[in-house]
């Protein structure tokens, strides 16, 4: 489970985006991990919880981005996300349309881009899918 200090070791001082916030909140009512490299925090992932769907977030720490180690931490996340997979309630990411690296992160996840995010002017829509 993410701890807030995890969180704030992410932001590294910097202005919170809109997956920053989300995460802070979801320490009372979602879910979330954090993934470290030697007991640093390097990033986190978890679900937001939403009416009839749930939101899934990914933050990276600019460090953990060049790491050699994202192949394999984007596919134990892809894993868990496959593991936690719900037919019923669609699992769904928000991505600016100018991020082409989270573009295609969300796409190594199993995620699917199905257009304009409806509730997020300048985001894609993502859906998981079985894979």
């Amino acid at each position: 489970m993410a701890r807030p200090s995890d969180l704030v070791a992410l932001a590294g001082g910097r202005p919170l985006t809109r997956q920053h916030g989300r995460a802070f909140s979801l320490q009372l009512d979602g879910e979330a991990w954090t993934l470290t490299l030697d007991g640093a925090p390097i990033g986190a992932a978890g679900f937001w919880p939403a009416d009839g769907f749930r939101e899934a977030w990914l933050m990276l720490s600019p460090a953990f981005r060049k790491k050699s180690v994202l192949p394999a931490a984007l596919r134990m996340v892809a894993d868990h996300l496959q593991t936690h997979f719900d037919p019923v309630l669609p699992t769904v990411a928000a991505v600016d349309l100018d991020n082409r690296g989270g573009r295609a992160i969300a796409t190594r996840l199993g995620f699917i881009d199905v257009g304009d995010h409806p509730q997020y002017p300048g985001a894609a829509m993502f859906v998981l899918v079985r894979t």
